[in-house]
């Protein structure tokens, strides 16, 4: 540009040197050339003003074109992120229509497999949404749009309006129940449906109580009846129990008949024993004895059948020795296990106590009838009774009794009925054994009333003979701490630091002898023979500790004509020394009965545990003997040895 301008001035230069004398105009030749120079040096500036003129024109266009540009460009980007905005708030709203979708239908599952029938009904009461049309009026019903009285009945139309009114207007929550007019019940809670805190429709749930309904009428009915019924049953049971008083004064009345000659027949029999009879006199008097005998328990077990049979059954809680009471029965039956060679065992749990709480009679009578039984039908062998204890199922410690022989065994098919009345076990072994076969009820319906329960293995491995045996079980429940005891049963084990020896030729007894005494805190030595017996008296009496009472058999005691003393041997009982004889019945030594007069006991073999403690209970008394004093500690025990003693003295 600024080459055109330079070569434009040069031309109208020289268009002036040329043209204008043409013109009549002659200037000088200098002032040409200076002319033209400082038309030159113009038109340069000029060129130069223009040039930086445009030059600014086109900056001023670039930066307008470049603002333009970025203007253009930041509008593109803002379009984008907006474009972008709305793609990604399209995929949002298409998720969210997508979950809204699936929530929907969801909730329409929901509803539609509801047992309950939802309903939302408009401000016009008109049924806008039903769950279940199926279910209400049918498929193919329309139903969207009518009235929501409209299947009301007349009857409970004004209920039902009232709790819609309520919820319109107060936005009040209720529950109300109604009657279709397709005879179906509902419980219907109304719950108001609001937006912007207005209430727009209202929710309907209703619950079908039909079923309900049908079955308190029929409860009702039931009622009705059963208390008809309890008006029979108490008349019936008015009947029944004149019917058992009058049972009950027969068989009282029926047993007081009975007695009277039967207590005549008994006296005529101990009559008929006083006098002089033969063998075969004596044995039919025997006879006549135990048929007497036989009768008097059977009218016993029928008037304890009839309380048992009427609930009636008095049980008493009154203390008492265990011991005493098994050891009782078992004598009840010892003399017909003896006329048949069987054993009779007691077997006791270690640690049991002595005295419990409960009803001895009752208790003595189920043994007894037990006992009674297991030796009736025990051919060979032998009967166990053993005594213990076990948890019951609610954690409380009861005493278990069972009554174990080797006899005939009962059969499987006949253990169900065994505790019934009038049951006996259907074999012919059990046919040559007389019997009521009320027994065993009644002892079941003592332990029952009792608190406890009875059961019976058969065969069971008893260990005393060949037989299939049997074991008749029964717990009871035997402690009550809050039952009064009486005085003298108040202290079950001699709580004593006495030393006591025993001598007995029998280790068997010996042992026995033992661990009762030593249960009961006593200061226990035991030898076998007389002579260790003398040695280990002496011994102790050397070292200032005498036995207080010394238990000896009594075939190594005898009576000294010249003193009247016992002697142990050889060698006279110490005088501060009581004593407790052991005999047994076929060896009863009539001097032996000077010993018992002048302080000493005797108690027959074999050795029950009742009888010892009596004896030592009246031995140690009447020795002075504090019944309360406490144990000598196992250091200060007699150590004495009487097979070292020996060796000892015989060098």
């Amino acid at each position: 540009m600024v080459g055109a301008f330079l070569v434009g001035t040069a031309v109208l230069v020289f268009a002036g040197m040329f043209l204008l004398p043409d013109f009549g105009v002659m200037l000088p030749a200098n002032n040409l050339l200076a002319l033209a120079l400082v038309f030159l040096v113009t038109s340069a500036s000029v060129v130069v003003v223009l040039h930086q003129v445009l030059t600014r024109i086109e900056r001023v266009v670039d930066e307008t074109h470049d603002e333009e540009a970025a203007d253009w460009r930041h509008r593109q980007d803002e379009l984008s992120q907006a474009v972008g905005r709305i793609e990604k708030e399209k995929r949002a709203l298409a998720i969210s229509e997508a979950a809204l979708a699936k929530s929907e239908n969801k909730l329409r599952t929901l509803t539609t497999n509801m047992p309950d029938l939802v309903m939302e009904i408009d401000r016009e009461y008109n049924i806008a949404y039903i769950n279940r049309i199926d279910t209400f009026v049918g498929e193919d019903t329309p139903i969207l749009g009518m009235k929501a009285d409209h299947y009301v009945t007349e009857e409970y139309r004004p209920i039902a309006m009232e709790a819609l009114d309520a919820a319109f207007e107060s936005g009040r929550t209720s529950t109300v129940r109604t009657l279709d007019a397709f005879g179906k019940h509902y419980e219907s809670k109304v719950v108001p449906l609001t937006e912007d805190d207005e209430v727009t429709s209202v929710l309907l749930v209703a619950k079908d109580i039909t079923d309900e309904i049908d079955r308190q009428r029929e409860l009702r009915s039931n009622a009705a009846r059963l208390v008809s019924l309890l008006g029979q049953l108490d008349t019936a049971r008015g009947v029944a129990e004149r019917a058992g008083n009058a049972k009950k004064q027969f068989l009282a009345s029926l047993s007081h008949e009975i007695r009277t000659p039967l207590n005549g027949v008994t006296g005529v029999v101990d009559l008929l024993f006083d006098t002089q009879l033969d063998e075969e006199q004596k044995e039919l008097a025997e006879m006549l004895e135990a048929s007497s005998g036989r009768l008097s328990r059977l009218l016993e077990s029928l008037l304890d059948f009839a309380n048992v049979d009427a609930g009636r059954l008095k049980l008493d809680r009154i203390g008492f020795l265990l011991p005493e009471l098994v050891e009782a029965a078992v004598d009840q039956v010892s003399e017909a296990a003896g006329d048949k060679g069987l054993k009779i065992a007691t077997r006791w749990e270690s640690d049991l106590p002595d005295e419990v709480v409960g009803d001895p009679r009752r208790l003595r009578q189920v043994l007894s009838s037990l006992l009674d039984n297991a030796v009736r039908f025990t051919p060979q062998g032998g009967v166990v009774i053993a005594v213990g204890t076990e948890l019951s199922p609610g954690g409380k410690i009861l005493h278990r009794f069972s009554v174990i022989d080797s006899g005939i065994g009962v059969d499987r098919t006949d253990q169900t009925r065994i505790f019934e009345r009038f049951s006996q076990a259907d074999c012919s072994n059990t046919r040559e054994i007389y019997g009521a076969g009320i027994g065993l009820n009644i002892a079941a319906g003592i332990i029952h009333d009792m608190g406890g329960e009875i059961w019976l293995e058969s065969p069971v491995e008893s260990g005393l003979g060949d037989g299939p045996g049997s074991a008749f079980h029964f717990t009871v429940d035997l402690n009550d701490q809050s039952a009064q005891v009486a005085e003298d049963q108040k202290q079950c084990a001699i709580q004593t630091a006495a030393r006591v020896l025993i001598v007995d030729w029998d280790g068997v007894v010996r042992s026995e002898l033992e661990k009762l005494l030593n249960r009961w805190f006593l200061d226990v030595s035991v030898v076998g023979d007389a002579e260790d017996a003398a040695r280990l008296i002496d011994w102790n009496q050397d070292r200032a500790r005498p036995f207080e009472l010394i238990v000896a058999d009594a075939r190594f005691l005898e009576r000294d004509p010249n003193s009247d003393t016992i002697l142990l041997g050889e060698r006279p009982v110490p005088a501060q020394s009581r004593l407790i004889v052991l005999n047994s019945p076929e060896e009863l030594d009539p001097d032996l009965a000077f010993a018992v007069s002048h302080g000493s006991e005797m108690i027959l073999k074999p050795v029950k545990r009742a009888a010892l403690y009596r004896a030592l209970r009246k031995t140690l008394e009447w020795g002075g003997k504090a019944s309360l004093a406490t144990p000598q500690p196992a250091d200060q025990r007699s150590d004495f040895k009487p097979a070292a003693l020996s060796e000892a003295s015989n060098p």
